[in-house]
């Protein structure tokens, strides 16, 4: 998560150290450079969908049943 929030929160700067240590627990360098490709495709997708106010037509179904908001 904490990577996930460098990408779509504080993309005017480098990850922390504290952050790279934790991922480094976890994934090896190249798990984690796969992971940071895929959060950069991902926050752009949604970066791309506010610049041309791109909505989706499926809207989800409501959790109580029967019809979704509109």
């Amino acid at each position: 998560m904490k990577l996930a929030d460098w990408h779509a929160f504080r993309s005017w700067g480098r990850i922390d150290e504290e952050t790279l240590a934790l991922l480094h627990k976890h994934f090896s360098d190249p798990e984690i450079v796969e992971l940071g490709c895929y959060f950069a495709i991902v926050t752009g997708f949604q970066k791309f969908n506010s610049v041309f106010q791109v909505e989706y037509a499926c809207p989800l179904p409501h959790a109580g049943g029967g019809e979704p908001a509109r």
